[in-house]
């Protein structure tokens, strides 16, 4: 999945990020108060000529300080943004291409006042 690689390629990009303690894959918890979590969200219609396929994703940022968030969320969007011809992870998916599919948009704060972020992504891959 193409999750997987997003996750291993954050983890490893962004210091402050840690897989399984604030970094985490579809799922979204409590607790810690700011952490990341990325979702695989479908994607386009497949190509039925070529063998690619073009995924989206969302993450979903969650941070108690608006400022640190708008950081770290402004630092995400420019590591996955207009990646080219690449694997993020050795031996793992091949990525021709991801792009934002929009701006990072403020959500609003959830029920503990914690504000949240969402950054939208399409991706073209090798199948």
């Amino acid at each position: 999945m193409i999750i997987d690689d997003i996750y291993t390629y954050l983890n490893t990009e962004i210091p402050d990020l840690v897989g399984g303690i604030n970094l985490f894959k579809s799922r979204q918890s409590d607790a810690p108060a700011n952490q990341v979590v990325i979702y695989n969200t479908g994607g386009l219609e497949p190509n039925r000529y070529l063998p690619t396929a073009d995924p989206t994703f969302q993450i979903i940022v969650r941070n108690s300080d608006y400022s640190a968030g708008e950081e770290l969320v402004a630092d995400i969007a420019s590591k996955l943004h207009q990646k080219e011809n690449l694997e993020l992870v050795t031996g793992g998916t091949y990525f021709y291409y991801i792009m934002l599919l929009s701006e990072p948009s403020d959500i609003g704060v959830d029920a503990k006042g914690r504000q949240e972020w969402s950054i939208n992504f399409v991706c073209r891959v090798r199948r």
